[in-house]
Formats: structure tokens, sequence, C-alpha cells
């Protein structure tokens, strides 16, 4: 009498971690990234596509059923990477639950997340979280940090004559230039 395979495989694991078992059929990943301080960090973003590379993907059987469900934080999370792959991603089914419909202003779940609510976390929240959040639109963090320098070849200075910056926010470039960054 031989070995009986069972119809599928489901094994259990954390994001990071080890996955237990031989392979599987049917792989889920949730939730990934937990919140903005790891889809800021772009060390922890490669962290997870090292993971989904070399652990999550050897537990693979022949064809198997792989579901991800999470939050689009950051262009460069394992769905983000996965579906700039043209090869790769027109093998993915892609399901998109936004929590407003922005046209017609229609609820997902009414039940869940009131009209009220929404705008008002909305009012509070960072736009670019709030959009990832809410709108699942990843966010760009290349070049969120500083919009524009301004080079200037003397210090800026007040309606009074008073210069504008102290020497510790002068970045020298040249002697006669100086570069500030400007939030």
């Amino acid at each position: 009498m031989g070995i009986r395979r069972p119809a599928f495989q489901l094994p259990g694991g954390r994001v990071g971690g080890s996955i237990t078992s031989k392979g599987a059929s049917i792989l889920i990943i949730d939730d990934p990234i937990k919140g903005a301080i790891e889809a800021f960090n772009a060390n922890h973003l490669e962290k997870l596509w090292l993971w989904y590379t070399s652990t999550f993907l050897s537990r693979t059987e022949v064809d198997p059923i792989e579901i991800i469900v999470m939050t689009r934080w950051a262009k460069k999370d394992i769905c983000g990477r996965l579906l700039e792959d043209p090869e790769y991603s027109k093998l993915w089914y892609v399901i998109s639950l936004e929590a407003m419909n922005e046209e017609t202003k229609e609820m997902l779940c009414e039940a869940m997340l009131s009209k009220e609510r929404y705008y008002y976390v909305k009012s509070k929240m960072d736009r670019s979280i709030f959009r990832a959040n809410y709108h699942n639109k990843p966010i760009t963090v290349e070049g969120s940090l500083y919009q524009k320098f301004n080079t200037y070849t003397q210090l800026p200075k007040d309606d009074n004559g008073k210069p504008l910056f102290e020497g510790s926010s002068l970045i020298p470039i040249l002697p006669t230039q100086a570069t500030i960054i400007s939030a």
C-alpha cells in the first residue's frame, strides 16, 4: 500500500519566518506589511522580497495557487514587484477593493466604515498613507522627503535684511554657493 497524498497541502507560517511542511499547492500570504513604518523602509521591503523568493516559493508544488491579501503600501512591496514583470503579471488576478468609489462616492461597506468616518479619517491622516490604506494606491517613497533644492549665491534674507537660515542649515557646494534644503 503506497502513501496516499492529500488533495492539497496548506502549510502554516509567518512572513519572514520558516514555513512548515514539505510543500504546498495553496499558499496564502496575509498582510505582510503592517504599516507605514515598514512600507517606508526599503530594507524591510527587500527582506520581504527575499523571504518571498526564497522561503515562500521554495514550498510551492506543481501549479500552486498563491493568494496574497494585503494593502498596496509601496511600489516595491511583494505585489508591486510581481505586477511590474510583464511576463508574470498576466498570471495574477488582482482584486482591489477601495473603501469608497471616488467616482460614485459609494462606500464599499457602510456597516464597517461610514462615509462620515471615512471623511474624518481622511482629514486627519497623511494623504499618502490614507490613499494606501483606503484606496490601495501604493506610496512612492523616493523623492518624498525633499520636494526641491534651492541654490543661492548668498544667504536669503527677510524683509529686514536678517538671514533666514543659520549656518547649520547650509550645505556648502562651491565657495560661492550654498544649497538650502526645503521640505
